[in-house]
């Protein structure tokens, strides 16, 4: 907003001179400073650039693209507010420059008063929208808020069905032997998640889909203590192979499957496909489980 004790600066631009000079003309009979003009997106923004003015009143259609002016500007000169003025209103034309943040438009054949209003809502951060294009604001306004509260529902949907998943226990483990392939014998198992619950599908999407809905440390921490419990049926001298990620590592809730369990019979796996991106701090988190059992390693 520029100094109460200056004009409002504006530059001004359309391809059209004779337009030029009428908006000249109101403009300073409504006592805004005209700064500059031009007649296509480069002149504006160059302007714009060199002259930083409080408005930049630029024609929709003029060459080079209101829109693609009103983005640089807004790169050049931040606080320089825009007015677009056109002649017709098409979405396809207004709503991205809605989506970028302009301040005003006003419509070509308007009383003078209105662009003088426009302008000034401008510098006191209002907006001030032609009618028509009001309305389309307001469909996609509403349009969006439709998307966002569908997404918001697919979303609960999501949690919802992984809490149930997970509370439940909606899911199952299957042990793969690991051999020995020296002696052919049996050392030990991996544990594998299969899941019961509905949609059917690889336990790969399961877990990706807990990690978009922020529940897949307690999905991967539920299926481990599952596959852990299964330590009971297999033979004394086996040991069982767990996968999770380091943020369940780093999670602080390493407590809720391993405690109680033998954990000279645990071989904690690291998921590949999760980055380390503090290894002090994984090595501090898993740290009292080395030390609690003798063959317990991680891999």
């Amino acid at each position: 907003m520029g100094p109460p004790n200056r004009a409002i600066s504006v530059i001004v631009a359309d391809d059209e001179p004779h337009i030029v000079e009428y908006l000249r003309m109101v403009l300073h009979l409504e006592g805004f400073d005209v700064a500059g003009t031009a007649g296509d997106a480069d002149g504006i923004v160059e302007l714009a650039d060199r002259m930083h003015p409080d408005v930049a009143l630029i024609d929709l259609r003029m060459p080079g693209g209101g829109l693609e002016a009103a983005r640089l500007i807004g790169s050049v000169s931040p606080d320089t507010s825009i007015v677009v003025f056109s002649a017709d209103v098409d979405a396809p034309e207004v709503l991205p420059l809605l989506r970028a943040g302009i301040d005003g438009y006003v419509a070509k054949g308007a009383p003078p008063e209105r662009l003088a209003d426009a302008i000034r809502s401008a510098m006191t951060g209002g907006t001030y929208f032609a009618p028509a294009v009001s309305r389309l604001a307001l469909d996609e306004l509403t349009a969006r808020l439709h998307a966002e509260e569908q997404d918001l529902l697919r979303h609960r949907r999501v949690v919802d069905r992984l809490r149930d998943v997970i509370s439940n226990g909606r899911f199952q483990s299957a042990y793969q032997p690991i051999v020995d392939l020296r002696t052919g014998a049996v050392e030990g198992v991996e544990a594998l998640a299969r899941f019961t619950a509905t949609p059917l599908r690889p336990p790969e999407d399961w877990f990706n889909e807990a990690e978009q809905a922020g529940q897949r440390i307690a999905l991967e921490l539920a299926t481990a203590a599952c596959a852990l419990r299964g330590l009971t049926q297999l033979r004394p001298e086996l040991y069982v192979t767990v996968n999770i990620s380091p943020a369940a590592a780093l999670s602080g809730r390493l407590g809720e499957i391993l405690l109680g369990m033998d954990l000279d019979r645990v071989v904690l796996e690291l998921t590949e496909h999760a980055p380390v991106t503090d290894y002090p701090a994984l090595t501090a988190a898993l740290a009292p489980w080395r030390q609690a059992g003798e063959m317990f390693t991680v891999t």
